[in-house]
């Protein structure tokens, strides 16, 4: 063999390795920007939703005042007619059920959004995203138990749900939802580009 067969042999064999590797690196940049394209449909999903979500569950605790006046006034109004008065405390449960519903459900629906986020997400923002599930859960313990207090000091509740929000938590709930949103940007890289 002649020194151009040598370097022929060693040329192909060099343009083969660089292409088998630049395919390899092509594919694995294939594959980062695929899972960054998903952690963005499912971070942006999950924005999308909360944002929805905690406008929903700013209800305005005097939809509740009103609930509880409409009652004491048809009480007052049909106090001789005891009929009336177990129809109109099965009608005032009723709105009371249906209201604690609605306003129980954006912080369930989030619960779950964050469930899916887990999946996605790396170790620095499913330590907030725990945090985060920790303290809804808590507010929503809060929640539950103010309106149990309805029947023994329903002015005591009501106050309690206008205030609610405004507590530690409800400032914690904020910033942990600022960082997890900072957190997520972060991971996407759109804004280290």
């Amino acid at each position: 063999m002649e020194p151009k067969d040598y370097i022929l042999i060693v040329t192909n064999v060099i343009g083969w390795g660089l292409a088998v590797a630049f395919f390899v690196l092509k594919r694995k940049a294939e594959k980062t920007d695929k899972a960054l394209d998903k952690r963005f449909e499912v971070y942006s999903k999950f924005l999308v939703k909360a944002d929805d979500l905690f406008e929903k569950l700013r209800n305005d605790p005097s939809v509740m005042v009103g609930i509880h006046n409409e009652f004491l006034q048809e009480v007052l109004q049909y106090h001789n007619d005891e009929a009336k008065v177990n129809e109109t405390l099965l009608k005032f449960n009723g709105k009371i059920l249906e209201w604690t519903r609605q306003s129980i459900k954006p912080l369930q629906v989030i619960k779950s959004e964050l469930n899916n986020l887990k999946l996605v997400a790396s170790e620095a923002l499913l330590a907030k995203i725990e945090e985060f599930k920790e303290i809804a859960t808590d507010y929503n313990n809060h929640f539950q138990k103010t309106l149990n207090s309805i029947s023994s000091e329903s002015d005591k509740m009501i106050e309690d749900l206008k205030t609610l929000s405004q507590d530690e938590r409800g400032f914690k709930i904020a910033d942990l939802y600022k960082e997890i949103t900072e957190l997520m940007r972060n991971e996407i890289g759109y804004y280290n580009k």
